[in-house]
Order: C-alpha cells, then sequence, then structure tokens
C-alpha cells in the first residue's frame, strides 16, 4: 500500500510538472449571492467520518459524521497531531486510518489581489471556492484545486484573483492507511504575503452571507424641525458608502447626502442623517449601498409623515412587518389607537403597553398593503399612514 502510495504520488507530480509545472493558469472569483447568515466564529468546521471516501463526493451527504469541531486551522503535518479523532476514525491516536473530514466555512480576503493556495495531502483532497463551495454535493469539474487518489504527501497549487470577500470554501479529505497529512496555506507575491498555513483568523467557521450588508432595519421618524433617517447592519462586506435618497411624490427622487460604510464588519453598526429640509406632509426616502467595485443595491422604500412636526409622537419602522413602536414624549394616558385598512374598514391590533411612554402593536396578522392609524387623547387626534411591507 505505501508503494502504491509512492507510485501514485510520483505520477501526480510527473502529470503536475507536464502541465507546466508552476505555471498555472489563474480563475477568478466573485463574492457569492448567498442568504446564509451566521456568527463568524475563527477557524474551520471539520467533520469527521469513519471509512475512507475514496474520491466519492457524495460520501459526506451519504454518511453521518461521528464527529464535528472546530479545527483552528487546517495544518495537520504529522501523523500524530489530529488530536482525539479515534472514533470515529480507525487506527490509534498517533497514527489514524480509515478516516474523511469534510472541512467548510469561508475565508476572509481583506485586500483584492492574486493568491495561490497550495493544498497538500496523504491521501486524497479537493478544495472548492465562492459559490461552487456551497453545493451539498461538489463535483470534480468544479474543484479549486484536485489533489485526489491514493498518495504519499503531494502538494497540488492553483492561483486565484479574489475580491475583498468572505469567500465560501469547502474541502474534502480522506486517509485510506499509512501516513495522514493535510495542510491548507496560500501566498500573494503582489500583495506581499508570504507563504504560509492559511491562519485561524482568516477563517470563518460557517459559510457566511456574502451580500454587501445584512440590514436590520431602515426607517424615517420627524425629530424637532427635521426629519432623522435612521438604520442598522448586522455585516458589511466590501461596503463604501450609503446613499439616501428623498421623493416628495414618490417618482421623482434626489440624493440628500451620503454616509461612510464600514468596509467589512461583522458586528452591529448603526446610522443616522437628517433631512433639515422636510416637505409639509409625507416625504419618501429610499437607501442605495455602493461597494469598492462600484456595485450599487438598492433598498426598499419607506415614508415619514411631516404633519407631526412637534416630534411628541413617533412610530417606526415604516414600512413595518410584524410590529409598531409608539412613543411619546408625554405619558400614554387616556389614549385611542385605531387602525383602518385601506378601504376605511376599522382592524383589530393587538397592543401592549411597554411602560407610560411606549406602546408597541403586534401587526403580524395583517396582510400586506397601506393602513391608517389615528391616535387620540385629550389633546389632539394624529392621523398617519403606514405601510406593511
Amino acid at each position: 500500500m505505501v508503494f502504491l502510495k509512492k507510485l501514485r504520488g510520483v505520477l501526480y507530480l510527473i502529470a503536475f510538472i507536464f502541465k507546466g509545472g508552476l505555471v498555472l493558469a489563474q480563475t477568478t472569483f466573485s463574492c457569492s449571492n448567498t442568504s446564509t447568515v451566521c456568527a463568524c466564529t475563527a477557524g474551520a468546521t471539520g467533520e469527521y467520518y469513519s471509512g475512507y471516501f475514496a474520491d466519492v463526493q457524495t460520501y459526506f451527504t451519504s454518511n453521518t459524521p461521528g464527529l464535528t469541531r472546530t479545527d483552528n486551522t487546517i495544518n495537520f503535518n504529522t501523523d500524530n497531531g489530529w488530536g482525539a479523532i479515534v472514533p470515529p476514525a480507525g487506527g490509534t491516536a498517533t497514527n489514524p486510518d480509515q478516516y474523511s473530514t469534510r472541512w467548510s466555512g469561508s475565508i476572509n480576503f481583506t485586500t483584492a489581489g492574486t493568491y495561490t493556495f497550495y493544498l497538500t495531502s496523504d491521501d486524497a483532497s479537493w478544495l472548492w471556492m465562492g459559490s461552487n463551495a456551497l453545493a451539498a454535493n461538489p463535483t470534480a469539474t468544479t474543484a479549486f484545486i484536485n489533489n485526489g487518489g491514493l498518495h504519499s504527501p503531494l502538494t497540488i497549487s492553483a492561483v486565484g484573483v479574489f475580491p475583498v470577500c468572505r469567500m465560501p470554501f469547502k474541502i474534502h479529505f480522506g486517509e485510506n492507511g499509512g501516513n495522514n497529512r493535510a495542510v491548507l496555506e496560500y501566498q500573494s507575491a503582489a500583495l506581499g504575503i508570504a507563504r504560509q498555513v492559511v491562519p485561524q483568523s482568516a477563517y470563518c467557521s460557517c459559510q457566511i452571507s456574502t451580500l454587501p450588508i445584512e440590514l436590520k432595519y431602515f426607517f424615517a421618524t420627524s425629530y424637532n424641525e427635521n426629519i432623522l433617517i435612521e438604520w442598522e447592519t448586522a455585516s458589511e462586506i466590501n461596503n463604501k458608502n450609503f446613499t439616501v435618497f428623498k421623493s416628495v411624490d414618490g417618482l421623482n427622487w434626489s440624493s440628500i447626502g451620503e454616509v461612510k460604510g464600514a468596509g467589512n464588519s461583522s458586528s452591529n453598526k448603526q446610522y443616522s442623517m437628517l433631512d433639515k429640509s422636510p416637505n409639509e406632509g409625507i416625504n419618501y426616502y429610499y437607501l442605495t449601498q455602493t461597494d469598492y467595485n462600484g456595485n450599487i443595491k438598492k433598498y426598499s422604500m419607506i415614508f415619514a409623515d411631516f404633519g407631526n412636526k412637534d416630534g411628541s409622537i413617533n412610530l417606526f419602522p415604516n414600512p413595518f412587518n410584524d410590529k409598531i413602536v409608539i412613543t411619546s414624549m408625554s405619558k400614554f394616558s387616556d389614549t385611542i389607537f385605531e387602525f383602518y385598512d385601506i378601504m376605511g374598514k376599522k382592524v383589530n391590533v393587538p397592543f401592549q403597553k411597554q411602560n407610560d411612554f411606549k406602546i408597541e402593536l403586534n401587526t403580524s396578522e395583517l396582510s400586506k398593503g397601506t393602513y391608517t392609524i389615528k391616535i387620540i387623547n385629550l389633546q389632539k387626534i394624529i392621523i398617519k399612514k403606514l405601510l406593511k411591507v
């Protein structure tokens, strides 16, 4: 078996040299558009299976892992460096065999450019990057690096052009018997990054969203003589700036300002802008986000009613979904809330008093559309338009 592995290694090396040695074709990657969002823990998710997958990529979805853990790096360059993986692996703790591993997650590229990846293994290993790594059963034809087959420790490299992005990756690895190795390295001569094991800080243990931003909310409310526009993101990738646009009729729009983005962030970021020249009545707004590649994404329209100039009553968000929060500068006492649909029919909306200055309406059962809320107390009657999306 050892002889066979060495022979396969020689054949792979000959084939590698015959293809042109270190002169490798480049693959250009782009950020994958996925709605998957997850907390980013440093390291790669490793799923360990009993048995050797023998280059059958469906092995990992046809079987159940016996062990799942977060590996700080993929740097297993000795037989006894794998830790406690027996079982599901066979053999001994100092030399496990007959097991397969699927690593997944994402690699954070903070600087765009050309990178060379090196995948070393004994026995088979395969690497997928970008959208190809998101497939449940990735195929041989979409692999970024193919280091398959039974062989002694062998390194295969590939060159890719990567944007600033959290790039999904997936590795299939298997050890049949004898020595076992699995190491993932990269380098970028143009960027001054020496060849090195991909560090723990570059990994995210899940295949995180590569959408430019995850927008938590975007709403506008009257604020003194202005309208305050606020939004919050849960994550940002390659985000250069935001632009807020305004309209008084929902048809003709103009920019009222830009706000610098956070670039790359995995924590909540709050933003705001004041419209210092609101029009009487309804003011419409929408938000765009621009990345460093010049791509622009537009987000849904909202509106604010400037009829309530003193800002004593505020409702948000608007448009709304499952709930509306109403706040007041004075206590809610003897206040009546009436909700009407677009046909003027009164609608029952449950509400809960959070405190003397805050009411929360449960709007989860309402259909999408336009509504009117009437807030009645001894001092005044306030009527506002609302939109459920």
